[in-house]
């Protein structure tokens, strides 16, 4: 698989080459950070994807790797709203080269407008390993469940008679 970072060092270079053998002047360097925002999000969805790949992956790692990373999406929004861009290395790279050039407060809401439509697509598209986490978490740890107290509704999508099971458990 191809890293997405040499898409940077590339463009580097051939901006280096106009600029030195056509005068090319890239305008007012937007489209340069949003190049810097698009390439650290496909690297983390890059990752992501790669977490996900592989044999000997358990269900339950997996989904746990699904949630971790939205979870990732909602701290990636906060970091591009601080400006610290620790997540964001390109951007941070570029706002560190070009101390000139300083990102538009709403350049950061629509980063984090795009951020959230990427969760909204991950919520919407997961929405059903959300409705069984307690089942999966059941199946991690049992112990960690009361069923005395709490009754045995995690079983309920998994198991149409739930008195046996609890007495199994108990």
């Amino acid at each position: 698989m191809v890293n997405i970072n040499c898409l940077w060092i590339c463009w580097s270079l051939l901006l280096l080459f106009l600029k030195k053998r056509f005068y090319f002047q890239p305008g007012n360097g937007e489209w340069m950070q949003d190049l810097m925002f698009l390439t650290d999000i496909m690297n983390n969805l890059q990752t992501f994807n790669l977490a996900l790949q592989g044999k000997d992956k358990i269900d339950s790692d997996l989904i746990q790797t699904i949630f971790s990373f939205q979870n990732k999406i909602r701290l990636f929004q906060r970091d591009i709203l601080s400006r610290n861009f620790s997540y964001f290395l390109n951007l941070k790279r570029r706002v560190n080269k070009f101390l000139d050039i300083e990102i538009k407060d709403y350049k950061l809401e629509e980063y984090k407008d795009k951020l959230q439509g990427l969760l909204d697509n991950f919520l919407d598209r997961f929405e059903d390993l959300q409705k069984l986490k307690s089942c999966f978490a059941f199946l991690i740890n049992p112990f960690m469940v009361d069923v005395i107290n709490d009754g045995c509704s995690i079983l309920e999508p998994l198991v149409t008679e739930s008195s046996a099971v609890e007495m199994e458990i108990i």
